[in-house]
């Protein structure tokens, strides 16, 4: 009878430690595989291709996470409707999940923002690109609430060859100045994007894609405030009216239409991406309460696309990317009936990596090197003001993992760049105070050099026997003026706290 008993207790102990042996497996292996994804050792194509059919194409971790972060950003190296300083709580939960072939990737966002010393900006963003906004000279302290939720889902092969896939992003947020007049906002996106690949044989695959987001932002001022002030209706980069304000509403609303297109090739070691893209956007802003008016319309139109180049395998290799963006920008004034400005913007950015991996060591050695080129026009035609800047720079990042102990890993990624403007010029033949307090300073922003650097360091724990990966990360970035004395610098902490299961 003791030797039946001891039997089973040697039985049910090993087959006790044969479950904690495959969960502790598990766990590394969907640990290594999220690692991969970080260091972008593996081509992550839903992110290069935007096409949601991708997402059950190669084999990604599955998993779902929480995350809680905060954010400041201090410094005066700001364009002149950026706040001096902001302050920003995240929280995010989701995950990525595949059941009988079909994948899902969904996630649900949180964001808090506080904006301290926050000059001319009464709406969401004045750097949206449409320069039809609400301003006045009055500065003050903002709140903001945004939430963001996504779902993408991607079917499993059919008919052989191809799969389909589909993005639902829905974003609503709201915002108010705390001093008057007391600016407040409503804002609202809706994405759809869909996406089909087709498998051309083992080693090649093509892919379509289409993107429609509606937009819509609403604007109240001084319904809240008792106070006159001078509100100053932006038109352009300079043109503007005007006039004492008690109350009023504008609203602005569009849509962005974008189609993209990508090729992906493996051969032997190698691998190659190519991807491009083109986007219309149209927006109309409209002012009234009892009667709404038509104030101007915008139009921007986008084409650009990525290569990517990647020899070796997740252990050794080295990729090259390329990126290349250019963006057009048109305001169509219903007082001149006419095009009031325009901007354009070239950017161009590459990326050369190589890593190495000690298995023995259980370390990462990981180069960064990024190359950018960046041209930026901004035209007003009725007070004729242009200026033009191209800067170019590099940034260096060394990304450094190793294994302290079987469940602790110590990610360390110092980073160093150095951003020059070759070329820049400006003309305003006709000042008023919008060229002289937005306009020019705008310039000089875009037209200083500037050192960064930083660093960012993630602690993993792993909890193999609760299925739980606990990630501590911060992440600090400073960028200093070397030619400017209108601006010193600008530096960014961001600390978060992730639960991966």
């Amino acid at each position: 009878m003791l030797k039946i008993y001891s039997y089973k207790l040697k039985t049910i102990i090993v087959l006790i430690a044969n479950l904690l042996a495959i969960n502790t497996f598990g766990q590394t292996l969907k640990q290594d595989s999220l690692h991969l994804l970080r260091d972008n050792r593996i081509l992550n194509t839903f992110v290069l291709s935007t096409n949601p059919a991708t997402l059950s194409q190669k084999i990604y971790p599955q998993y779902g996470y929480v995350n809680v972060g905060a954010n400041s950003l201090i410094g005066n190296f700001i364009r002149p409707m950026e706040a001096n300083s902001t302050f920003q709580i995240n929280v995010e939960t989701g995950g990525f999940k595949v059941l009988k072939g079909w994948a899902y990737n969904v996630f649900f966002n949180y964001h808090k923002q506080f904006d301290h010393d926050l000059a001319w900006s009464g709406i969401a963003n004045a750097y949206e690109g449409n320069p039809f906004v609400w301003a006045d000279s009055s500065v003050g302290n903002w709140e903001r609430d945004h939430i963001k939720t996504s779902i993408n889902v991607a079917t499993p092969i059919v008919f052989k060859k191809l799969r389909a896939g589909l993005t639902l992003n829905y974003e609503v947020g709201s915002g108010a100045r705390l001093s008057e007049p007391k600016p407040f906002y409503r804002q609202r996106y809706l994405t759809l994007q869909p996406g089909v690949t087709w498998t051309l044989s083992q080693k090649k695959t093509i892919g379509i894609g289409g993107k429609i987001n509606f937009l819509q932002e609403e604007n109240e001022l001084g319904f809240f405030g008792n106070s006159n002030v001078l509100l100053y209706r932006l038109r352009g980069f300079g043109t503007f009216s005007k006039a004492p304000f008690v109350s009023g509403e504008r609203k602005r609303k569009g849509a962005d239409l974008q189609t993209n297109v990508h090729y992906h090739h493996y051969h032997n070691d190698y691998e190659l991406f190519i991807s491009a893209f083109a986007a219309h956007r149209e927006e109309e802003v409209i002012e009234g309460v009892a009667i709404q008016q038509p104030t101007g319309y915008f139009t921007e139109i986008k084409y650009g696309g990525n290569t990517v180049l990647q020899k070796g395998n997740t252990q050794n290799g080295k990729s090259v990317t390329i990126a290349y963006q250019l963006k057009n920008g048109y305001a169509d004034d219903v007082i001149f009936r006419a095009e009031s400005a325009s901007y354009s913007e070239h950017i161009l950015n590459v990326n050369l990596s190589v890593w190495n991996t000690k298995l023995l060591k259980k370390t990462l050695l990981h180069f960064t090197l990024s190359p950018a080129l960046r041209t930026t026009d901004y035209t007003d035609h009725a007070t004729l003001t242009k200026f033009i800047v191209t800067n170019l720079g590099s940034s260096l990042k060394v990304n450094w993992r190793k294994q302290l102990l079987p469940n602790v890993n110590l990610q360390l990624q110092p980073q160093l760049g150095y951003f020059h403007v070759i070329s820049n010029s400006f003309i305003n033949q006709r000042p008023n105070v919008i060229t002289q307090s937005l306009i020019l300073p705008d310039y000089n922003f875009f037209a200083s050099s500037f050192t960064q650097f930083g660093g960012f360091a993630v602690l993993e724990v792993n909890q193999p026997m609760a299925g739980i990966l606990h990630t501590f990360s911060f992440l600090n970035v400073n960028r200093f003026v070397v030619n400017n004395p209108f601006f010193s610098n600008r530096n960014s902490v961001q600390i978060n706290y992730s639960i991966i299961f």
